[in-house]
């Protein structure tokens, strides 16, 4: 079953029916024939902005008393649910004014532990910035860890399926510093990821931050560590030779590399099958990954990392990995016919490279 029909049906629909007529006089059979009446045609945000749509037409037309009416709603549901995501984007759509805006700010950061506020904290960051990233920062250091997380994950320069932001992108900072040191994995990955999309921006910069933190000393050796390598796994994955320093990996390993492939030529369908053997010559730490260069139709290049290992070696003790790769055109790769040609990234560097053809 797709998250769009899991999550948003008749019965998902009914129930938030149901709970929604405990607290506001509404026809239950008539609310949900109109909220679901086109989900067949629509995908999953799609259909949040459906529900939220039939909202505005049951809700009353104050603002604030809709507000009411939500608030004792969550509180009496008590679990989070991805229906409410309707609601966040009510407060998106209807809340983003002058008029409402402190209210709105106040009622997503108390409904984000029902469903993330993160995408409709956006607007606000957008219109009225130093408001939004003042009660942003108050979030950052409040004991709800669902307000901290909010604090990270909605000011993402680059959050998945998410409006972009106009604030430029080391305001957020800030708001980081106070969250690295968190307790709460869900808070910590967020940072993470929040640093994983600056490292796209600025590079150097993230490299900073994480130095800086690092030398505080604030957080746990474990959970620093794993925030480095989070923050840094894009930067990594491209061969970033500071990233790659700072993790403490060489710039120049020494290690004799050798890449076999099964065959010279595929057809689309076929797995590209290859073997990858590593001599080190040397007592190190190696990231090994590859990548495959497709030509397109237009004529240029698209290139494709992937992720194989992070390992210690050993002088003199060979590692052999075997990898496939199945050769098959997706919406975002067109597979044409002619001169391919795959790599072995070692810390960053190409070490071997082989052709092979697509017939």
């Amino acid at each position: 079953m797709t998250l769009k029909d899991q999550f948003f049906n008749e019965d998902t629909t009914l129930d938030f029916a149901n709970l929604l007529a405990k607290f506001h006089d509404i026809n239950i059979n008539t609310f949900v024939k109109d909220a679901i009446k086109l989900y067949p045609t629509l995908e999953l945000k799609g259909r949040i902005s459906q529900l939220r749509k039939t909202l505005k037409e049951y809700m009353p037309s104050d603002y604030t008393e809709s507000m009411a009416i939500f608030t004792k709603m969550l509180v009496h549901s008590q679990q989070s649910h991805f229906t409410y995501a309707a609601i966040m984007e009510y407060i998106e759509y209807y809340g983003c004014d002058e008029k409402y805006v402190a209210l709105s700010l106040e009622k997503l950061g108390e409904f984000t532990q029902y469903f993330t506020a993160e995408f409709a904290i956006r607007s606000f960051i957008n219109h009225f910035e130093a408001l939004s990233l003042e009660t942003i920062y108050n979030w950052s250091l409040d004991s709800d860890f669902h307000k901290r997380r909010l604090a990270s994950e909605g000011t993402r320069p680059r959050l998945p399926w998410a409006m972009n932001i106009t604030m430029e992108y080391k305001k957020s900072l800030r708001v980081l510093n106070n969250l690295y040191y968190d307790t709460e994995r869900y808070v910590t990955r967020s940072v993470a990821n929040h640093l994983n999309d600056i490292s796209k921006i600025d590079p150097n910069y993230v490299i900073e931050i994480l130095k800086s933190w690092k030398k505080q000393g604030k957080q746990n050796k474990d959970e620093m560590n794993y925030i480095i390598n989070h923050s840094l796994r894009s930067l990594i994955k491209n061969g970033n030779q500071d990233a790659l320093t700072f993790l403490g990996f060489n710039e120049n390993p020494k290690v004799e590399v050798e890449l076999r492939l099964s065959k010279p030529e595929y057809s689309i369908g076929e797995y590209l099958e290859f073997h990858i053997d590593i001599l080190p010559l040397e007592n190190t730490n190696l990231v090994i990954d590859y990548s495959i260069h497709y030509p397109t139709k237009a004529g240029n290049i698209s290139k494709k990392v992937y992720k194989i290992k992070t390992s210690e070696v050993f002088k003199n003790k060979p590692i052999s990995i075997k990898r496939k790769n199945k050769l098959e055109i997706r919406t975002t790769r067109k597979l044409v016919s002619g001169k391919h040609q795959v790599f072995v990234h070692i810390n960053g560097k190409i070490l071997a490279s082989k052709y092979f053809n697509i017939i």
